[in-house]
């Protein structure tokens, strides 16, 4: 998924709730705003960025109770 997806919302509940997907592939800018990972158990960041701060908030998204 990256900044330009339309459709995420559908892609996020699939994600979250059909166990045939067991990847999501997200870019950093849009795995850091406003979504929840919550089906995740593991993440790697592929393109490290300057800002801890983003990465950080990236991988929380996957934490959230």
């Amino acid at each position: 998924m990256t900044g330009a997806t339309k459709d995420r919302k559908t892609l996020v509940e699939q994600f979250q709730n059909d166990n045939k997907y067991k990847v999501f592939i997200v870019t950093l800018k849009t795995g850091s705003l406003g979504l929840n990972l919550t089906a995740a158990d593991i993440v790697f960041l592929f393109d490290p960025w300057w800002n801890n701060a983003a990465e950080n908030q990236a991988v929380d998204r996957t934490h959230r109770i």
